[in-house]
Order: C-alpha cells, then structure tokens, then sequence
C-alpha cells in the first residue's frame, strides 16, 4: 500500500545507523502508526513500548498497515516472530510462550482426537459457541477454531480426513470462505522467553515512556532531537460542504484514511478526486511541516460506538448455532422442534443425525452433513409457532404462497 512518505524515513533510518539512537517529538493522532510503520521494512523487527492507555489503540492502527503485527500485554502472552511488536513496560520482562505453527490442508489424514490433544496441551479451551481467540468447539464432525493469530476455521471431517477449512464470522457464525490450507498457531508451553530478552541488534525499541532499559533505539518525547509539527485533526461531523471549502482552499494536500473501499467512492462521488486508502485508523492528524491533512473515519462522521454485538444465529450453516428445543425450518417439512443429537443405525453403519419434532408424534431425523436444509425459525413476536405436520400440503401450499410473494415483491 503506497501511504505517503510524510516523514522523510530515509533520513530518520540514517541518523539512526549513525548515531545508534534518537529522540523524536510533535506526534499527533494516528501519526504514530504511520511513523513505526514506514520503519519497519529497513529493519528486521521493531518493538513498540506503549503506554497503558494507548498500547491498543497504537495496535489496532499499526495493524490495519501491517496485518502482520503482534499484540503482547496480559491476555495475548505468545511469542511469534513479527515484524512489529506492540506491547507495554511492564510486559517487557513478562515471560510469554513460544509458539509452533501447525499447517493443516483439505484431504489430510488427522484424527479429531489427535488435532483436539493438540489444542488442549497448548491452551486452547473448549467452549460450546467460539467467540474469542484460543477457543474451539465440537459437534459432530466439525471443529470451530480461532487461532491466537489469525482468523476464525471451520474444520469438517469425514472418518479422519479433513474434508474442508472454511473461515467463518464470529458474529453471526457463518462460513464465508473455503481454503486449501491454512496454519494453526499453538503455543508451546513448556518453551517461554521475556520480550526484553528478544531485543539485540536485529531490532529496533521504539518507546513512548520514560526510562526504558537498555536505551530505545527510538524515543518518543514531548522534546526531539527530530521534531515533527503534528497537530489533531479537527472534525466534520458529516459536514462535507464544509470539508469540500477547506478543499478548495489549496492550503493543504489531503489524504484520507476510511474504513473501506465502498465508502472511498461514496466520499469521491461527493468531493472528487481525493487521495484516499482503505485504511481504517483511529485519529486523523494535520502535518504542518509538510502541509498536509490527514482524515479518517472520526473526522469525517465522529468517533463510532464500538460494542460487542450478540451472536443471533438467524441462519445455521453448522451445528453450532443450535441448542435443544429451538424451533426450526426444514426446507421440505416445515416448522418443527430440535431435540438434539442422536445416532441411529442404517445398514450397520452409524449415523450421526439431528432429531426434528413435528405435530403429533413425527419425527425427522436430518443427517449432520444435510444441515443446509435447516434454517432458526424466526418471528417478530415471542408466541412458539404451530408445529407443521407431516404428510399434509400445508406446508407446500405456504412455500408456493411465499414464492408467488416475493415473485411479486421483486
């Protein structure tokens, strides 16, 4: 991603070579980020010494330029090599532990029980939905995993071998994406080493608080020997008239920095031709020295409520989203009750299969592999629905009215 060189990094790197360390001054907004981040391809590693309040708002913005970068504080103790480092003072001399990548690929032969052993000793926890990093859950033939580093699998088997890896959302717990491959971050236990210890001539300290030891390569002071003029940006609010006049004025060059590709186009389709990146960083900033300014999302619309939004599992597309005695939609029955999981046995093999309740006392038994015939039921109220019956045209009549429906609809 080509971000503007607004720091002259040429001329940082050199200073540093020549005289072993610096001390910078006049940062402002996420300038920080842009600043560590032009560094890091002259130097194997960089390790970022943040402050308490500001370390994962420094992260998150390195990490939108850098994917690769590494979080170490209290909850995020692993060790993996990274070409940036973010952590805090105090966790220097915490000992984190090393870690191992498992690759793992489709049409592998892996029993469940060996991958399971294999997360269990390395200190993931089993949980029945995963949310967070270090989870994983089982149902079946399938495995939900989130890795310490990386994104959230979906793992299916059949017998032992790896049938497919999906990607899947946390949030509404549906698969997005098949891959071929992917690796699993494991951390080793019995292998642990301190932050501090990991620091040598391979890399660089860049620290915002005092009293770092030994001597940061790079410190970030209120006085520099290299001093910068950053100042915060001011905000919009949505005001894009007005932003559209300061434009005008030619008196700085203007970079954006927003959240998305979709939402560069609506802003060019308004303001024209802008200098825009799918960048999504916290606090934009003005560059005095270079006359330029820097927005982002927070200029532009304001700071956005970040919340933890609640899993609803309106569409199933695993055994995961569903406990007993939801009402669901079978794609050919109609609406029935989940009781769970069951085995049952057809021409001596066993077979896994969810068991369905419909009126009366029918019941369907829907084989773990057909669960994409089956949707949460859903309605505006909380009145339980009538259970459809088998064998009657109800059902089929309601699908042809809804089709007929949307048919119109559309």
């Amino acid at each position: 991603m080509n971000i503007p060189d607004i720091f002259n990094r040429a001329t940082i790197i050199d200073r540093i070579r020549k005289d072993g360390h610096i001390t910078v001054s006049g940062l402002a907004g996420s300038s920080d980020a842009l600043f560590i981040t032009a560094l890091c391809h002259a130097i194997e590693c960089i390790h970022v010494i943040a402050p308490d309040d500001r370390y994962e708002r420094i992260y998150h913005d390195i990490a939108q330029i850098e994917p690769d970068a590494l979080l170490i504080d209290s909850t995020h103790l692993h060790y993996l090599p990274a070409p940036i480092i973010v952590t805090t003072e105090q966790n220097l001399d915490t000992r984190v532990h090393e870690v191992q990548n498992m690759t793992l690929h489709r049409g592998q032969e892996l029993p469940i029980q060996d991958l399971i052993n294999a997360l269990e000793r390395t200190g993931y926890v089993r949980e029945d939905i995963v949310e967070d990093e270090n989870e994983y859950a089982m149902r079946g033939g399938i495995i939900d995993l989130y890795p310490m580093h990386g994104e959230a699998l979906r793992l299916e088997f059949y017998g032992d071998t790896l049938y497919s890896i999906r990607k899947f959302s946390t949030q509404n717990q549906r698969s997005f994406e098949e891959t071929e491959t992917t690796d699993v971050v494991l951390a080793l236990s019995d292998r642990t080493k301190t932050l501090r210890s990991q620091q040598d001539a391979h890399v660089w300290t860049i620290a915002f608080t005092e009293n770092v030891k030994p001597q940061p390569t790079i410190a970030v002071r209120s006085e520099g020997t290299i001093r910068f003029d950053m100042v915060p940006s001011p905000k919009y609010y949505g005001d894009l008239k007005r932003l559209r006049s300061d434009i005008d004025r030619g008196s700085y060059t203007y970079y954006f920095y927003l959240s998305s590709n979709s939402l560069i186009e609506r802003i060019r389709s308004v303001l024209g031709d802008i200098s825009a990146y799918p960048v999504s960083l916290s606090q934009g900033f003005i560059d005095e020295q270079n006359k330029t300014f820097h927005i982002t999302d927070t200029e532009l619309f304001g700071a956005p409520i970040k919340r933890k939004q609640a899993f609803k599992g309106l569409f199933i597309d695993d055994l995961l989203a569903l406990k007993e005695n939801d009402f669901v939609v079978h794609a050919d029955y109609g609406i029935g009750q989940f009781k769970g999981l069951t085995f049952i046995e057809i021409d001596g093999r066993s077979y896994e299969c969810l068991r369905i309740d419909y009126a009366g006392t029918d019941k369907v038994y829907v084989p773990i592999e057909r669960i994409n015939l089956i949707e949460r039921y859903v309605a505006a109220h909380d009145c339980p629905p009538v259970l459809s019956r088998l064998g009657s045209d109800a059902w089929i009549k309601t699908r042809k009215r809804i089709k007929k429906a949307t048919e119109r609809l559309a």
